[in-house]
């Protein structure tokens, strides 16, 4: 057996992107062309972010290392974060401005485990799990703001990512359902339809999941290999705007039952609603006769909480060739399927999804499906020569 325990301590510093500080010039495309300021403004009292980082670990080895466990947990505090694209005060002549954010801190642990089940001469099996699980929490807001959100994000209705203090940095921000004080839906008593807050507010929705599992093996027999890649995660929230936006059109199958007659669940905003009895609905709603009941569904109805999957990420085929096949000093062929099938309880395509591109930064739009596709599934085939 052997062991070994490891600590650390560190602190980094970032530096804001160029011309964050100044004012800069830009070539316009517009008739007379010249330059002009673009529509990111300076801030001159912007300040470097940091980050202060504790690591612990622990790594045991057993059977001469043919079966290691590696545990780490580790703990940031990231201050004075700075911001990109957030929306500015037009007054300011400007549309987004760069700020130092909240003070955030994440927290998590991590485990591997090798294992070596099979080792002989002609054939051999090693397997790896890794297991990881993450939180990260805003600590405090600068300047006491009630909500930070990202403009790019606010694709799907009233629904954004947007962070408050306490809150998960992987939050929603929305104008949500109106409830009483039991919960409850509270309804338009002349119209029938669900109320919804008229101010943005931080929901209960987290994006952020559970853990996450990763299980890689790999069999070698004589001249063969076999590897594979499976993914699992559970938990995490899923807007699926995508059904949001047929449903308000009727496009989707959901909306089949239109002709139907239905009371929506809830009780009656009539001054009763916070009372020990308040007045449950009974107010006849038929969508095809009343498109509000569509055009006026609130995303929030279609994210899907606590989404779990089971993929194979992908699985590998190899054959080793005799030496110098081909001239060269290695050689081998192999057929490589990725994507090759996926369990979920997502309702969507893939839960897998982002509203937005890597650029945007941060919890960004990851797990806004607007109009996203699934990950597609792929064969490759291919040769290796080493020289």
């Amino acid at each position: 057996m052997t062991g070994k325990l490891r600590a650390s301590w560190s602190e980094q510093g970032k530096d804001a992107k160029p011309y964050a500080y100044a004012q800069s010039l830009e070539a316009k495309p517009s008739q007379g062309k010249g330059y002009g300021y673009g529509f990111t403004g300076p801030n001159p009292n912007l300040k470097p972010e940091f980050a202060v980082s504790q690591e612990g670990g622990i790594e045991l080895g057993f059977l001469n290392d043919r079966l290691s466990i590696d545990a780490t947990v580790y703990n940031k505090e990231t201050r004075d974060q700075i911001v990109d694209n957030l929306r500015a005060s037009y007054g300011s002549g400007f549309i987004l401005i760069n700020l130092n954010g909240a003070t955030t801190r994440a927290r998590g642990i991590e485990l591997t485990l090798n294992a070596m089940p099979i080792q002989r001469r002609n054939l051999s099996w090693d397997a790896t799990v890794n297991f990881a699980h993450a939180s990260a929490k805003v600590i405090s807001m600068p300047e006491n703001l009630p909500e930070y959100y990202s403009s790019d994000t606010w694709i799907i209705g009233n629904i954004r990512n947007g962070v408050s203090q306490g809150a998960s940095t992987m939050g929603l921000s929305g104008t949500w359902f109106t409830r009483n004080k039991d919960g409850e839906l509270l309804i338009d008593p002349t119209s029938g339809l669900p109320l919804t807050d008229a101010s943005f507010s931080q929901g209960r929705y987290d994006r952020q999941p559970d853990f996450l599992i990763g299980i890689s093996n790999t069999l070698q027999w004589k001249s063969f290999s076999l590897s594979a890649l499976l993914d699992i995660r559970k938990g995490g929230d899923v807007i699926n705007g995508t059904e949001w936006y047929l449903v308000q059109r009727g496009l989707s199958p959901r909306t089949l039952d239109r002709w139907e007659p239905r009371v929506v669940k809830g009780v009656l905003r009539d001054g009763l609603e916070n009372t020990d009895h308040p007045t449950p609905n009974s107010i006849v709603v038929v969508p095809a006769l009343n498109n509000s009941y569509y055009l006026s569904m609130s995303p929030e109805m279609f994210i899907e909480e606590n989404i779990n999957w089971l993929r194979l990420r992908d699985v590998t085929l190899s054959y080793r060739l005799p030496p110098r096949v081909l001239g060269a000093k290695s050689a081998s062929v192999y057929v490589t399927g990725t994507e090759l099938f996926l369990l979920t309880n997502y309702s969507g395509a893939d839960p897998i999804v982002n509203g937005n591109t890597a650029a945007t930064g941060g919890g960004g739009g990851i797990a806004f499906d607007w109009g996203n596709f699934p990950m597609p599934v792929g064969i490759n085939v291919g040769v290796r020569l080493g020289f």
